[in-house]
């Protein structure tokens, strides 16, 4: 068993000889992984219903965002400096009347975010999942802002059918990606309308549920990421590339370049990835990720995860060489810094890291200085009608 394998509490021999052991066992683990443990971080990274993560950087600043289905504000933007500290500072939506959430039945909403930037804005795009039964399930939502924690403007809808939308822009032009496969179309120049017909780019290595696709041009080849193998165990992410954005596709060699493999491992379900290029020339990958209980059940819904990109001597990107998901890791930063999301309550502010299942009832929730007052419901928990809930992850 390797040092930086975790049992199913995520706890390494590392850790605990870094504990427990730290003039003997611990000698000796350092002298073979070479990194010291204060200098290492724990996958996840984001834990507690954090799924389907996007990843941009600006500057030596990194923005995330993950799906947050019926709840309210919708669709949280997190901010880090390191890749490993991140902090809630805003939200797509959060306006009540524009959110729509309010008839949702559960799983329903916003799915599967993307966040990007171009031309010194920020623009978010989600799908918004309509219930059943309906003449259309699925649209794609747009929000843009000069800042990152907004505020964003009110939603438009783009009526196209799929999900896992995404943005790629290039020179002054703007181009969304959606599922089955990769399929593309042009937005116009404020991306707030579809101006061409949608075209199949690619449809995958695996050829079932290919979603979330992202791309990426580097040294003159456009990058195609794609998850795949549905969202269950069989998750995974491949690539693929082109010189040309409407060109062939060719499969890279090393798919899957993530999966988890290791049916007892501590994190499974690993898919559904964006790269990122640090500051000082390194590329990393965030990804969802669920811990089961018992071997069954995600209790805390899909997380985020944190992997190094190596580029191989062909030009190909594979995630922690292969090995699938890692338990612990050397920081991508040597210097640590704590941003953690806020959940003290402050008279008459709502923080980042609070939400509620659809808006809240007007005037249902007050916050005062160290507690919060809410208005009850009559409604059972699990009805679409009980909204007053103060929850975080």
């Amino acid at each position: 068993m390797s040092p930086l394998e975790a049992d199913s509490s995520l706890l390494t021999p590392y850790e605990i000889a870094y504990r427990k052991f730290p003039d003997t066992l611990y000698r000796y683990y350092l002298s073979v992984i070479g990194t010291p443990f204060e200098d290492m971080y724990s996958n996840p990274v984001r834990r507690g219903f954090f799924p389907d993560p996007s990843i941009i950087r600006v500057n030596d600043d990194y923005y995330m965002v993950n799906s947050s289905f019926i709840f309210f504000p919708c669709i949280p933007v997190s901010h880090s400096t390191d890749l490993v500290h991140w902090q809630i500072i805003g939200h797509a939506v959060m306006n009540p009347a524009w959110s729509e959430l309010g008839a949702l039945e559960r799983g329903r909403g916003y799915w599967a975010p993307d966040i990007s930037y171009d031309g010194g804005r920020f623009y978010i795009t989600a799908t918004y999942r309509h219930n059943d039964g309906g003449a259309i399930l699925r649209r794609q939502m747009i929000v843009s802002s000069d800042r990152p924690e907004g505020p964003y403007t009110k939603p438009v809808f783009i009526e196209e059918d799929g999900i896992d939308p995404s943005l790629f822009h290039e020179n002054g032009r703007h181009y969304m990606l959606l599922n089955r496969g990769a399929r593309i179309f042009e937005l116009s120049e404020d991306c707030t309308e579809k101006i061409s017909d949608a075209s199949l780019l690619y449809y995958g290595i695996q050829k079932h549920a290919p979603e979330g696709p992202h791309l990426l041009k580097k040294d003159g080849w456009y990058y195609l990421f794609l998850a795949e193998g549905g969202t269950g165990d069989g998750h995974r992410i491949t690539v693929s590339r082109a010189k040309e954005l409407f060109g062939i596709y060719e499969p890279c060699p090393y798919n899957p370049i993530m999966r988890q493999n290791d049916p007892k491992a501590p994190i499974q379900r690993c898919g559904h990835g964006k790269p990122v290029q640090t500051q000082d020339g390194k590329w990393y990958m965030v990804y969802l990720c669920g811990r089961k209980l018992d071997g069954k059940y995600t209790m805390l819904g899909r997380e985020t995860a944190l992997d190094e990109i190596r580029w191989t001597p062909d030009g190909w990107p594979v995630v922690n060489d292969l090995k699938g998901p890692s338990s612990l890791a050397p920081l991508p930063f040597k210097k640590r810094i704590a941003d953690t999301d806020e959940t003290v309550f402050r008279k008459g502010i709502w923080s980042s890291a609070w939400m509620t299942p659809r808006e809240p009832q007007e005037n249902a929730v007050n916050v005062y200085d160290g507690y919060v007052q809410l208005l009850s419901s009559p409604a059972p928990f699990y009805s679409p009608e009980s909204r007053n809930l103060f929850l975080h992850r």
